[in-house]
């Protein structure tokens, strides 16, 4: 089930369920961001995405350029990735290995052997 909340012109979608998005192909789901202020997760296609970033880059102010949260409509959100493993969402880290913090398994690396 997804909730819709419009946001001055562009539209943001805030994701409760796995419910399928029309995202990239890195992004299949759409793009993922976490609320520091609610925890909850708001996920944009990529059009929506671009149509956002397109809007801010016409504003003079920062604040503008930051994903608001659909749920509580706070600009303090950062970008998450979904954990292969288990399923959650968490912030997406600068660099270095993936470990979740919900299920604690490190994150299959590209150049992991799956059979072990």
């Amino acid at each position: 089930m997804a909730v819709v909340a419009l946001v001055g012109a562009g539209v943001v979608y805030s994701v409760t369920s796995g419910v399928g998005r029309s995202g990239s192909v890195d992004f299949p789901e759409g793009h993922a961001y976490l609320c520091d202020d609610c925890g909850k997760l708001t996920i944009l296609s990529r059009k929506e995405l671009l149509a956002f970033k397109a809007q801010a880059r016409e504003s003079s102010d920062p604040e503008a350029q930051r994903v608001p949260c659909a749920a509580c409509g706070s600009k303090n959100t950062h970008p998450a990735v979904k954990c292969p493993r288990c399923g959650e969402y968490m912030l997406r880290p600068g660099s270095g290995r993936l470990v979740c913090p919900h299920c604690k398994q490190p994150f299959p690396s590209l150049f992991d052997d799956e059979d072990g």
